[in-house]
This record gives structure tokens, C-alpha cells and sequence, in this order.
């Protein structure tokens, strides 16, 4: 899956659920995106590949 096909299906996983905890607040739901193993690990690999080739072994 290239990155161009990758995000859009990631923000697919994304629910907003609007006014919660209150109104005005719209919240980023990513339940969804945890329960699907595969696009959380694609997610993830697009997150740190900018910082691959830095060296940076881990993130505290």
C-alpha cells in the first residue's frame, strides 16, 4: 500500500464524534483504526519514517 493509498484509508478509520466530552469540541474517535492491526502498523511506519535515517531508536 503506497502512502498515497494509505492516508486517505487511515483518515477513513478516524470517526469524528461532534459536541463530546462537550460542545464545540470535536472529537477524533481512533478506536477504529486500533482494531484494524494492519492500517495501525501502516500508520505507524508513515509516522516514523522521517526519522529513519536519523538514527532515533526510540521514542520515550
Amino acid at each position: 500500500m503506497s502512502q498515497a493509498t494509505a492516508v486517505p484509508e487511515i483518515y477513513g478509520a478516524i470517526r469524528d464524534i461532534p459536541d463530546f466530552p462537550k460542545p464545540g469540541i470535536l472529537f477524533k474517535d481512533i478506536t477504529p483504526l486500533l482494531l484494524d492491526a494492519a492500517l495501525f502498523r501502516r500508520a505507524i511506519d508513515l509516522m516514523a519514517a522521517p526519522f529513519r535515517a536519523s538514527g532515533v531508536t526510540r521514542v520515550v
